[in-house]
């Protein structure tokens, strides 16, 4: 009897002990804050990512080139938003003269945003400029990728800013 009732307390600590485990936090993450002075220039953005990417899950691809969408760790807004606003920042920091995007519309096109489990983050695209007069379109491709400076979502966050501010230098200076 002393045995059954000795097993019965093990087996019932052992499930109290699995109960009492919390489950894994979701994280959200946000690209990094940029303050901007005023400004009078009016930027006209489009950002379309593929549809991949409109989720809100970080995407990160494994050895066999698979996509993996992270259950713990999320955008905290649809990432076109997020990306929308770092841009908008980025390009009237960056251009020597705003005013040249004033009567235009700056179109991008992300094909690609996601980690790696080598630590490597990529961004690629492409983008162009939509003038009010019929012009041909010239389209401007961007294919970047750049090492995490340390491993986790937060460095892939970083690193994922550092890129598009790669894209912002390179609208830059096409058009500057």
């Amino acid at each position: 009897m002393k045995r059954k009732l000795g097993l019965l307390v093990v087996i019932f600590s052992c499930f109290l002990f699995g109960c009492a485990s919390e489950p894994p936090q979701i994280k959200y993450y946000l690209l990094p804050y940029q303050s901007l002075e005023q400004t009078t220039s009016n930027i006209q953005l489009e950002i379309n990512v593929a549809e991949y990417l409109k989720q809100d899950s970080l995407v990160i691809e494994n050895e066999q080139s698979e996509l993996t969408f992270a259950h713990y760790h999320r955008w905290a807004e649809p990432l076109e938003l997020l990306i929308h606003r770092y841009m908008s920042k980025q390009l009237l920091k960056q251009l020597t003269v705003p005013q040249r995007l004033d009567k235009t519309k700056l179109i991008i096109e992300i094909e690609r945003l996601y980690g790696s489990v080598n630590g490597k983050v990529y961004l690629s695209g492409y983008w162009w400029i939509e003038k009010h007069q019929t012009d041909g379109i010239e389209r401007h491709y961007f294919n970047f990728q750049q090492p995490q400076l340390e491993a986790g979502y937060r460095s892939f966050v970083d690193s994922t800013a550092d890129l598009l501010t790669r894209l912002a230098s390179q609208v830059n200076h096409e058009l500057n």
